[in-house]
């Protein structure tokens, strides 16, 4: 147990690579594809920025500042793709704009791209809260789906509303914690980030799976 606890930074860093493998086990062209492209995405990115911070002791805040933009630009799609009701879709796709065009400010005005980007990262997390509600309620006034646990939209939705709820306090105050709070404090709130990280790609990665007993997906190019 404490060797995982000493290394679920570690850990969190390669919890991508999960979702990655049942992505390449489904062999899916055309289904969820906002999903498949947010698992490749995070995976290079998270992969690299690990590299980055072990091996060449540099810093990594200018990938996430990207890692930012691209997660919601996909995440925000995969919405746009389940939810029923035109509106709905329209003021996320308008939501999706807005948030790159605050993201881009933000780093070049405001928290520089070598600085944490609390202010994008704890806006990115508010918003798809929402969603992830919005998503829940509509499913439910629908009543279409009898069991959730074989929708993966469920699991989807599921691994978004786990991830960033519970990490959107650390989001907004990451800064203020690394000013204020011993190392020892930041490294805590840091490691229970690394292992709500690796929920959510596990998640995500039960939802890429169910995704092979569903030869139809409401996300689909075709």
């Amino acid at each position: 147990m404490n060797f995982f606890i000493n290394n679920i930074s570690e850990a969190a860093t390669f919890s991508p690579l999960l979702p990655l493998f049942f992505l390449i086990l489904i062999r899916s062209n055309k289904e969820y594809w906002p999903i498949k492209s947010l698992v490749v995405i995070s995976c290079v990115i998270s992969l690299y920025s690990g590299y980055q911070a072990k091996f060449l002791n540099t810093n990594n805040m200018p990938s996430l500042h990207l890692l930012t933009v691209l997660e919601f630009i996909c995440i925000a799609f995969f919405y746009t793709a389940v939810f029923n009701n035109s509106l709905l879709k329209r003021t996320t796709l308008f939501i999706g704009f807005v948030f790159v065009l605050f993201s881009g400010y933000n780093s070049l005005f405001i928290q520089d791209i070598y600085t944490y980007n609390s202010y994008a990262r704890g806006l990115e997390a508010f918003l798809v809260i929402c969603l992830s509600l919005l998503y829940f309620y509509e499913t439910l006034q629908r009543q279409e789906i009898v069991r959730l646990e074989h929708s993966p939209t469920f699991w989807f939705n599921t691994a978004f509303l786990l991830y960033f709820a519970s990490t959107q306090f650390l989001f907004l105050f990451n800064n203020l914690i690394l000013t204020t709070y011993s190392k020892d404090i930041s490294n805590l709130f840091w490691k229970v980030h690394a292992f709500v990280c690796i929920l959510y790609y596990l998640l995500l990665a039960v939802g890429i799976w169910k995704v092979r007993f569903r030869p139809t997906s409401p996300i689909s190019l075709s």
